[in-house]
């Protein structure tokens, strides 16, 4: 997998520099939790590059590449990627500040997962679709503050453990259960070359 990332980064990289529209991007999180509760992890963190191409000043398209790992109290420890084209449209602006509207489609996979003060040593994956809306500032010409508002999301999936029967979720408003979440709030930049 690290080499696969690397690859495209590399390719992402020589692509950029032929073309000013191109941006590269992402988000970091990292949670930490000193309660003695199952329900929620210990500890975990989240990685989010993306890479994308502005087609016009109201709309652009993407690639979000997405990794997240935790740990519960009793040290059981869980993960899950995911790759999510996406297509954003601003419908908003003043000043430096715009709202879009981002819509993706993602594919992911989950090894261990929390549910109902429980934790499933369990393997699956994830296909569907969903739309957020994202909050950004322009700090420069060049680099762009996002803030993704993952409680405020409409999404739809079809998950299928190892071995068993697929099944569908359909989520409205608050969801930070799936797998290209960092959190309730996703905060990151792009920087525009």
């Amino acid at each position: 997998m690290k080499r696969v990332i690397f690859t495209l980064v590399l390719v992402a990289t020589t692509i950029l520099g032929a073309n000013a529209q191109w941006y590269l991007g992402g988000s970091l999180g990292f949670k930490s939790n000193s309660e003695e509760t199952n329900t929620d992890p210990k500890s975990g963190f989240g990685v989010v590059p993306e890479i994308g191409y502005y087609l016009n000043d109201k709309f652009d398209i993407g690639l979000d590449f997405g990794f997240s790992s935790f740990k519960n109290q009793n040290d059981k420890k869980g993960s899950s990627w995911a790759i999510a084209p996406y297509a954003r449209y601003s419908f908003f602006q003043v000043g430096k500040f715009e709202t879009l509207a981002k819509g993706s489609v993602f594919f992911g996979g989950t090894d261990g997962f929390m549910l109902d003060n429980t934790f499933y040593d369990r393997k699956f994956t994830t296909f569907g679709v969903e739309v957020a809306p994202l909050l950004t500032y322009g700090l420069t010409d060049k680099v762009v503050l996002f803030s993704q508002l993952n409680f405020l999301k409409l999404n739809f999936a079809s998950i299928t453990p190892d071995g068993g029967d697929a099944g569908t979720s359909f989520g409205l408003g608050v969801d930070t259960n799936d797998v290209t979440n960092t959190g309730n709030i996703q905060i990151g930049f792009v920087y525009k070359f």
